[in-house]
């Protein structure tokens, strides 16, 4: 009972200490379990934080970048330049009130606190506030950094009074860089951080009770807050803070940290940060929250927690009492039945001990037998109740065989051991009535549940049929030793690691050694050749147990090398592995040797039988087959088994025979060789032509016995000196046929060809030759040449523009470059529509063969057989495609010849064409040119009337139309030529465009007094039609100048007509008419139809050229019907589609209000003459006007003056050109009409000014008339 409350107690504080111990376990789960929550919250936070820092600072940079630009651009002003200059330079007080006004205007256009023009050395030159103090210093360090750098700087954030108030200021400091090498003034913005930076600061995008940044600098063991904080009052707006007063600005300080921080802010509370440098600054932005708040969140998740930590301790602590109270239930029930089995087991060791066959004896370690069971009683003769509490050695009383001492050290021996086997050498047990028994013992210590040793048990066993069998091995022994011993092969035994047991004095010999000690104790491995061998040998004998006659290549004493062969068996354990293995060998080295010199003779010959080319065989005189080789097996088609004892003749031909049997009977000892040829046949029934070489086989008597018989088959060869034949005299014919085509005259072309068609056909056997020309456009072929034989029907006649549609097989096939080869016509099929054209020519058999012009065909060259079936061979087809190539390059020859001709004669009427046109051009430049410098003379050195100064005017302005005009045809000349020209299509109204055209030609008519009317169909007077206006005007307008240049009386007249698919315009006059022969020249370059120096009319000549060339890049043709004598029609069309033929589009709204008073007109030009001109039509037209000389200038005056009505826009202007002012100004004043006036006159010019933004186009020189017209439609002035 005592013992079993100690084993309950101790069970029960176990108990408590697994309960207690899932407690700990349970609450440490749920302290990770918090920890982990409250590290993804503030990991999250910080991701937020990071997020919102990063965005305020990007923005504050942008703010600061944005600033700085700002700076550039201002000080890049040369007008701020030129005005800081003036005034300087006069120090005038309207030149001081002008800087202030552009002071004064950058300060308000940018919101700007302050702005400084200074000198280089930080004196105030003008400043927009007059009580302006000194400046920062701040801003004197920045100005000298700026100076170094030549480039836009600022200072960092300061602190200082503006306008009475204690303000947070930054400024940017830029030197006014108009000229950039030697600048001598620079422009300071000061600029209040409050209005600009604070909004991005206080804002914050998410819900948050204590999240706030704010932005501070650094200054001298100082920190400037730039922005409010939100929870503190006193640190205020523009508040310094020592460094030492604050943990985390002091962190920042002093490490410069960035990004997050955790600890306590400038109110001493926990906080989590994000802190980032702005760029290009000394600013820290700082984003913070309280920790508090970021915990909040866990406070419902601690509580959640803590609950199911005290409720899974609860269920374990009661899933463990009730687990132990059941364990102990079933403790006591175990014992009970182990008890009962223990009883159960004694019995069964009781009955086991007894039923051994050795005999077992238990003794304390006092020597005193405890236990021995019923064999022990039998070999002692002491039963239990006698043995037990007996010594041990008066029971167990052994004996020495040897000695006849009694063995009293067993029981040490087992002590000191723990297991002994024979515990003694030859032992003898004496039994209780005296007999001595032969005995093998072995002991053993027995130990308790502890391990200590309690008692011994000895187990022995009768050994006297042991000993006997044992005498009679000894004896069995010795027998087969002196067998083994005298045995001539080489036996010997050996373990399975290779290690050599025994051998006899045989294998000692084969192997070279003098004694077994020499063998004994070394591993077999030793003596292999290739020790790689022994796991083949192993995995060998363990799968097949006993191996016989195997071949093992070992090393003699000596170190030659020996092969031997062994029979061997393997001994194997209880398990199956090999444990030994024994038997005998035999060096058969010279055996080996001799066998692999026969086997290398033989293979030898065989290898020179059966690799011959040549048929080997042996027969007998009666043609019998005695021998045959593989080539004589595979030339007949038959094995050798089929082959020997068969008579070769059979193999022959019939008429063969005797030719054969003829030769041998001369075989004799005299005459024993002889060499013929004779035909046979293949197994598949062709026929071959063999040389044999027979030799008589001789026997002693000199009597022929046999023949050797080795043939050739000299087929092929016969084939290829016939080949080699064919190929000599089709090269030779090749050649001839070159010879005859190199530096042959046009004329003789055709005559050379035939000749050449004849001796080809003649060559290849075939009735009619002929070569087609293939017509892709048209698609047929015709028959160019043809070459007949004597009594062959001519075919060329007939086959003439032969559709190819009716043999599609036959072009595709010549397409891809490849011949045709029928050998039998009629072997196509009937409804082969090859064979219905061929048949009726009596055409048996044909090849064709494209005449390929590098990858084009352009014709086929073909051979007939028409009398008998011809196979042409791949050397005819080689021939034909060599020939065909020989055609190819005189074809090429002759186009080139002829080509030569036409380019000479073509280069030859060009010369004189460009001749005159370039005497023409020099005409056209220098006529209008004296007529404005002679007349420009005239007027600067005479005193003339008014008259005649009105006249010599008019005709300079003649003369400057003229070469406007012609220098506007080369243009338009070079662009076409460059396709350069683009085309621009818009919806246009016809008969608007028509009634243009008769007002552009009025002062020609005029002149002229020439009938000028325009013929529009009534039904299409609405018509709209979808192209390009301004190159139709030009097309139109050179046809008109043409008409009135050669229509002297008489009338022009102009329209259009609607035809399907297009709109036919023509210009149709009653001029002197061109002549037939020069109508098609007239529209190419070059190209007068009188190009004298005598004609009486003025022009380039290039202007039908123009028209024809801007025709064709509408998608349009021009033609012209004409009578010499009696006048002209020139015609072109523009495609057109009915669908065009729509509502009239509605009139666009002009962008510009009507304004009253005089408009204000902004020139921006460049050029100083050109100003001065339009300064005097704008003031005749009663205008007011601006000047801009450069692009920049012209869009900072449209922002200056919002009362600009008009822009006269040069596009090639310095510092920036006119199309891009015009986008410029687009962005804040859409509405302001915007002229280009430039010297760009070319086509396609007003079309791309137009797409920049422009509204009108005026190109120059600008003629006073259109300048007053573009007044009158925009402002209505008369």
């Amino acid at each position: 009972m005592k013992n079993k409350t100690k084993f309950r107690l101790s069970s029960k504080r176990q108990v408590v200490f697994y309960i207690t111990l899932i407690a700990v376990i349970v609450a440490i789960g749920g302290y990770w379990y918090y920890g982990r929550e409250k590290e993804q919250i503030v990991q999250q936070k910080e991701r937020t934080l990071t997020a919102i820092a990063t965005l305020k600072a990007k923005q504050v940079e942008m703010w600061y970048k944005e600033e700085l630009k700002d700076a550039q651009i201002i000080s890049a002003n040369p007008w701020l330049d030129e005005v800081a200059k003036t005034f300087v330079g006069s120090n005038s007080p309207d030149d001081s009130i002008s800087l202030l006004e552009l002071l004064n205007q950058i300060q308000l256009e940018h919101e700007l606190a302050e702005v400084f023009l200074t000198s280089l050395d930080g004196s105030i030159i003008a400043a927009t506030n007059s009580q302006t103090k000194p400046f920062h210093p701040e801003e004197l360090s920045s100005l000298k950094i700026a100076i170094q750098k030549g480039d836009a700087v600022s200072t960092g954030f300061f602190n200082a009074s503006q306008n009475g108030n204690k303000q947070n200021l930054i400024s940017f400091i830029s030197l006014l860089n108009s000229n950039v090498n030697s600048p001598n003034y620079a422009i300071i913005l000061r600029v209040d951080v409050a209005n600009d930076i604070l909004p991005i600061i206080e804002s914050w995008p998410i819900e948050s009770q204590t999240g706030e940044s704010f932005i501070f600098s650094n200054e001298t063991n100082n920190i400037l807050f730039i922005s409010e904080t939100k929870h503190q009052v006193e640190i205020e707006t523009r508040a310094k803070l020592m460094v030492k007063d604050n943990d985390l600005l002091s962190k920042i300080y002093t490490s410069g940290q960035q990004g997050i921080y955790l600890g306590k802010d400038y109110r001493n509370i926990d906080v989590l940060a994000s802190i980032n440098n702005i760029e290009g600054t000394n600013c820290v932005l700082i984003a913070k929250v309280d920790t508090n708040e970021l915990l909040q969140e866990l406070t419902g998740e601690a509580l959640s927690i803590i609950v199911w930590v005290l409720l899974l301790v609860a269920l374990s602590g009661l899933f463990i009492a009730y687990w132990f109270n059941t364990r102990q239930k079933n403790i006591y029930k175990g014992l009970l039945e182990k008890e009962r089995e223990l009883w159960l087991q004694q019995e069964k060791f009781n009955v086991v001990m007894d039923s051994i066959g050795d005999g077992i004896i238990t003794l304390d370690l006092n020597s005193n037998i405890q236990y021995i069971n019923n064999r022990a009683e039998e070999l002692t003769g002491w039963n239990l109740r006698e043995a037990r509490g007996r010594d041990f050695h008066e029971v167990y009383n052994v004996i020495n065989e040897d000695t006849g001492q009694q063995e009293n050290n067993i029981l040490d021996k087992v002590l000191k051991k723990g297991f002994a086997k024979e515990l003694g050498n030859h032992t003898i047990l004496i039994t209780k009535n005296g007999t001595q028994i032969p005995v093998m013992d072995t002991g053993a210590p027995l130990f308790d549940a502890s391990g200590k040793v309690t008692g011994i048990v000895i187990s022995f066993q009768d050994e006297s049929e042991k000993r006997q069998q044992r005498r009679l091995l000894v004896e069995s022994e010795a027998r087969y030793r002196e067998f083994f011993e005298a045995d001539l092969t080489g036996d010997f035994i050996a373990r399975a690691d290779g290690e050599i047991l025994f051998c006899n004095p045989a294998f000692i010999e084969i192997m070279g050694y003098d004694t077994i000690e020499d063998i004994i104790g070394k591993n077999i491995v030793e003596f292999y050749q290739n020790p790689d061998e022994r796991q083949e040998f192993l995995n060998l004998i363990q799968n097949e147990k006993v191996i016989r006659n195997y071949k093992l290549k070992l090393k003699h004493k000596d170190g030659t090398n020996i092969v031997c062969n062994e029979n061997i068996a393997g001994k194997f354990d209880a398990n199956g592995k090999l444990d030994q293995y024994y038997g005998y060998m035999y060096d058969i080295t010279d055996q080996i040797r001799a066998e692999e010199e026969l086997r290398i003779k033989d293979q030898l010959l065989s290898s020179v039988m059966e690799t011959q080319h040549e048929l080997i065989a042996r027969h007998l005189p009666d043609t019998t087959l005695t021998f045959v080789n593989k080539a004589y097996c595979n030339i007949f088609g038959r094995n050798e088994q089929e082959l020997i004892g068969l008579k070769f003749l059979e193999l022959a031909p019939k008429y063969e025979w005797e030719n054969i049997l003829s030769g041998l009977k001369n075989l004799n000892a005299d005459n024993p060789s002889h060499t013929y040829l004779t035909s046979g046949n293949k197994p598949d029934g062709s026929v071959m032509q063999m040389e044999w070489t027979k030799t008589a086989i001789l026997n002693e008597q000199n009597e022929v016995v046999e023949f050797q018989a080795v043939g050739r088959d000299i087929t092929e060869k016969l084939k290829a000196e016939q080949e080699l034949i064919y190929q000599t005299r089709m090269q030779e014919l090749l050649r001839k046929i070159a010879l005859n085509y190199i530096n042959i005259p046009l004329e003789k072309v055709d005559s050379t060809i035939h000749k050449s068609l004849e001796e080809v056909g003649r060559f290849v056997n075939a009735d009619r030759a002929y070569v087609f020309d293939y017509d892709w456009d048209k698609d047929v072929c015709n028959n160019t040449y043809e070459w007949c034989g004597k009594g062959i029907t001519p075919q060329i006649y007939n086959l003439q523009n032969v559709p190819l549609e009716n043999v599609p097989f036959w072009v595709n096939t010549h397409k891809e470059g490849k011949a045709i080869n029928i050998p039998d016509v009629f072997a196509l099929h009937e409804s082969d529509v090859v064979r219905q054209i061929l048949e009726p020519q009596n055409v048996k058999s044909l090849i064709t063969i494209p005449i390929m012009d590098e990858h084009k065909c352009i014709g086929l060259i073909g051979f007939d057989s028409v009398q008998e079936h011809h196979k042409y061979q791949e050397t005819d087809e080689l021939l034909l495609f060599v020939f065909a190539q020989m055609l190819v390059n005189i074809k090429k020859r002759i186009i080139i010849e002829q080509n030569l001709i036409i380019a000479k004669e073509k280069a030859e009427e060009s010369d004189k064409l460009k001749t005159a046109f370039l005497n023409n051009i020099s005409h056209e430049i220098r006529t209008p040119l004296n007529g404005i410098l002679g007349f420009g003379g005239l007027l600067a050195e005479m005193e003339l009337s008014p008259e005649d100064k009105k006249e010599m005017l008019a005709h300079m302005q003649n003369s400057s139309n003229r070469l406007i005009n012609t220098m506007i045809d080369y243009m338009d000349m070079a662009m076409i030529f460059s396709g350069t020209i683009e085309v621009n299509k818009k919806e246009f109204a016809l008969q608007n465009f028509c009634e243009e055209m008769i007002e552009s030609k009025r002062q020609s008519r005029i002149e002229k007094k020439i009938d000028f009317e325009t013929k529009i169909p009534s039904e299409h007077v609405d018509l709209y039609l979808h192209s390009d206006p301004v190159l139709i005007q030009k097309i139109m307008g050179k046809l008109l100048d043409n008409a009135f240049k050669f229509t002297q009386q008489g009338k022009i007249s102009c329209g259009y007509l609607i035809k399907p698919g297009f709109v036919e315009f023509f210009v149709q006059d009653t001029g002197k008419g061109i002549a037939h022969d020069k109508q098609e020249m007239i529209f190419n370059i070059f190209a007068q139809e009188d190009p004298s120096m005598t004609r009486g009319y003025e022009g380039s000549g290039l202007g039908l050229s123009i028209a024809s060339g801007l025709v064709k890049l509408l998608g349009g043709t021009i033609s012209v019907t004409s009578e010499k004598g009696k006048g002209s029609t020139f015609t072109f069309t523009v495609p057109f589609k009915e669908t065009q033929a729509a509502e009239r589009p509605s009139p666009i709204e002009a962008k510009h209000a009507v304004v009253n008073g005089k408009p204000l007109i902004l020139i921006a030009e460049d050029d100083e003459l050109n100003y001065l001109y339009m300064e005097k039509v704008l003031k005749q037209a009663e205008c007011d006007y601006f000047l801009a000389i450069n692009g920049f200038e012209a869009v900072e005056l449209c922002k200056q003056h919002t009362d600009i009505t008009l822009v006269l826009m040069d596009i090639k202007m310095p510092v920036m050109d006119g199309l891009e002012a015009t986008k410029l100004i687009r962005e804040f004043r859409p509405e302001l009409p915007i002229i280009a006036t430039t010297a760009h006159a070319q086509t396609g010019d007003e079309q791309r000014f137009l797409a920049a933004g422009c509204d009108g186009y005026l190109p120059k020189p600008i003629k006073k008339e259109k300048l007053f017209a573009l007044i009158q439609k925009y402002f209505g002035n008369d």
